[in-house]
């Protein structure tokens, strides 16, 4: 009778163990898998908010004529449309490479009012928005 009493214990501990186990291995698995999709809510979130900038064309003009040709001595004076795409010798337009700047291109997010930065210089207005430059036109008649 001893030995039966010992073996029913035996196996339901065994029975309990691979019970306990089981639990557990499911559990994991569970958690696993509300972290991923926590983890892809995040992604989408993130997605969400980089989709949500705007880009605005800035014309400006030089603060101080012998200052550099860095962005804080350039003065933002309206909101302006793309200049061209072409080299234009007479003109603001993107390709062009010598002469003095005519236009940044600034992306902050849409929720900031791109007309906030008017009178600023182009460092303090991207400092204002979080802004990055993301584009530049020159205008060669003009160094």
């Amino acid at each position: 009778m001893k030995k039966l009493v010992k073996r029913v214990i035996g196996t339901m501990s065994i029975g309990v163990m691979t019970l306990g186990i089981a639990l557990t291995a499911n559990a994991q698995s569970i958690k696993s898998e509300k972290e991923v999709k926590s983890e892809k809510e995040v992604k989408t979130r993130k997605e969400t908010k980089s989709f949500a900038t705007q880009a605005v064309w800035y014309d400006v003009v030089k603060i101080n004529p012998s200052g550099g040709d860095i962005p804080s001595n350039y003065r933002i004076v309206g909101i302006g449309s793309a200049p061209s795409t072409s080299p234009n010798p007479n003109d603001c337009a993107q390709p062009n490479s010598s002469g003095q700047y005519c236009a940044f291109q600034l992306t902050f997010d849409e929720n900031e009012d791109s007309g906030s930065v008017l009178e600023k210089d182009v460092s303090t207005a991207m400092s204002d928005l979080s802004a990055t430059q993301t584009g530049q036109a020159r205008n060669p008649s003009h160094s």
